[in-house]
């Protein structure tokens, strides 16, 4: 595996793996494994101090006495099977938007030849992207998802296109449906990340498990986990790092090694979306707040170990554009897109997307998520908790809503809602841990009603493909492929859902209901190896729902 490979590698994995930093940084010949000076007995202390947070955020010290660590632990691993065999059988499991398919294309390149190279999208006439300083085509998206995602890529090459009843001409929907169900288990993860946060936060099972159904199906997180962007990814590498900074712990000094632990979760977050670099400025910010009783000096020695953790990734992240691209600070992305159209850059009018994001009926982050305005309102309980956390809740969206109003393609892309909100909305829904604690009653109320409304909403965008309605001109972009600013995808798809359900659904692929057994069926994958790839996620949501009953 060539050094530039290993960089790549190491710098999406390495959140769990601080220590090996020095190990895949250094040329093959010089491992400091052979060094005899000494130098990696220096850095062993710190390599075991970082494997210790791992499994102290993995098992953490509930501020409950009722709640032992292996309990809650227990409780989150049923959590998560429980999540991740629901969202098997609610994902849509298809690829359709460039976003999608040029990181579908990435994962196939990284998993068959091990490069990030995708000259297959040129060849399909589906490329978005760039080529490098040698003239090879490089999608324009990181390699942090399709890293991720090769394990789903590999189920689906040696063992899906293997199955009896899998003709050759569904070998590729069948591919995407593989690599699109990672979505469904990073959003279980997600659900066990908040799970094991707010048992850390003092909040008894059943509260934690409240709140975590908030989090994820009074947001858009819900409707994600059916699709292939890389919203689920980033949100579960913000929780992450959230759950290593803020446990609850606020009588006990940070530990310096899960500051760094965090740093480089959150730098690998960069090799997601370049744009998360805003995100380790605002966890430094809170970071600084949470430290700051404990003195100044100290607060900004913790904050600066969290930037120089996460600067380390953004670094190589800016040496490997510079490797590709001939500029540190070429991503990678086209000028243009289709028609000349202009999709990166801070070229939309600061309203117009303000705006959209708080009253639009295809994009307000109030419609699509309803349970934040319950968040919004317990952020002061939050605060009287856990200053940090609330101002890092706080603070995530209104990041993101100064950050993309002005961006040009501010709507997101062909997408359901407000797509770019998606990880700053979850980390909102924090607020929400002492409501259900038991903090305000009428608050309580109000979230569930934000919760059933939210879920209600993911429905519907999950009922139909997104796309068939938004690729008509006219209807989601203009003729000069501007956002139609009065567009509404909740009602469009609850149309087309009610359309098909009257009518019946005797369209083609990409039409009709957009449920992964359906099109494997219009595909030509036999019915019996669709009841079995259902029947395994539904016994393993029955047994796992059990067994988390039981462990309560």
């Amino acid at each position: 595996m060539s050094t530039p490979f290993c960089l790549i590698y190491g710098a999406s994995y390495a959140p769990f793996f601080q220590g090996s930093m020095y190990l895949w940084a250094c040329p093959s010949g010089q491992r400091p494994l052979c060094d005899q000076s000494g130098r990696i007995q220096s850095i062993l202390p710190h390599i075991v101090e970082v494997f210790n947070s791992c499994h102290s955020l993995l098992m953490p010290d509930s501020a409950n006495p009722d709640e032992d660590k292996n309990s809650v632990l227990r409780s989150a691993i049923w959590l998560f099977v429980a999540l991740n065999c629901l969202f098997l059988l609610t994902t849509t499991g298809r690829v359709r938007t460039m976003d999608e398919v040029m990181t579908y294309f990435t994962t196939s390149s990284l998993a068959l030849h091990g490069t990030t190279a995708v000259p297959q999208a040129q060849s399909a006439g589906l490329f978005y992207g760039k080529l490098d300083i040698n003239g090879v085509a490089r999608a324009a998206y990181p390699v942090g998802q399709p890293l991720v995602s090769v394990p789903w890529f590999l189920v689906g090459d040696y063992i899906l296109l293997n199955l009896p009843e899998v003709p050759p001409q569904a070998h590729d929907p069948v591919m995407a449906f593989a690599v699109t169900c990672s979505n469904a288990t990073i959003t279980a993860f997600i659900g066990a990340l908040a799970y094991l946060l707010f048992c850390a936060m003092g909040l008894t099972l059943r509260a934690s498990l409240y709140t975590t159904l908030a989090m994820i199906f009074g947001t858009q997180l819900f409707a994600y986990s059916g699709w292939y962007f890389s919203e689920p990814l980033t949100t579960a590498l913000l929780l992450a790092a959230t759950l290593a900074l803020f446990d609850g712990t606020l009588d006990l000094p940070l530990p310096i090694s899960r500051v760094i632990l965090a740093g480089a979760i959150l730098g690998a977050a960069v090799w997601v979306r370049p744009t998360q670099i805003i995100s380790v400025a605002i966890f430094a910010f809170a970071l600084l707040i949470r430290e700051w009783p404990r003195g100044n000096k100290q607060a900004v020695f913790t904050t600066l170990n969290l930037g120089f953790s996460s600067g380390f990734f953004v670094l190589a992240y800016l040496v490997n554009n510079k490797r590709l691209f001939g500029s540190s600070f070429d991503f990678g992305y086209p000028s243009t897109a289709e028609f000349g159209h202009q999709l990166n850059g801070f070229t939309t009018p600061f309203f117009t997307g303000f705006t959209g994001f708080l009253f639009s009926p295809g994009k307000s982050i109030f419609l699509f998520a309803p349970v934040i305005i319950a968040a919004i309102f317990a952020l002061p309980l939050l605060w009287k908790r856990d200053r940090g956390l609330a101002t890092l809740a706080a603070a995530m969206p209104i990041a993101s809503l100064l950050f993309y109003s002005k961006y040009a393609q501010w709507e997101g892309g062909y997408c359901y809602g407000p797509r770019y909100f998606v990880p700053a909305l979850a980390l909102l829904c924090i607020s929400l841990a002492p409501v259900f604690a038991g903090a305000s009653s009428k608050l309580k109320t109000l979230a569930i009603i934000g919760v059933a409304a939210g879920t209600i909403i993911n429905l519907i965008g999950l009922s139909t493909s997104f796309l068939e309605n938004q690729a008509t001109r006219g209807i989601y972009y203009d003729s000069g492929l501007n956002y139609v600013w009065s567009h509404s995808s909740i009602t469009a798809q609850a149309f087309l859902f009610w359309k098909y359900l009257i009518e019946g659904d005797n369209t083609s692929i990409g039409l009709g209901f957009d449920r992964w057994f359906v099109f494997l069926h219009k595909a030509g994958v036999g019915n019996g190896v669709i009841i079995a790839l259902a029947i395994i996620p539904i016994i393993g949501l029955i047994l796992s729902f059990n067994m988390y009953r039981k462990n309560k």
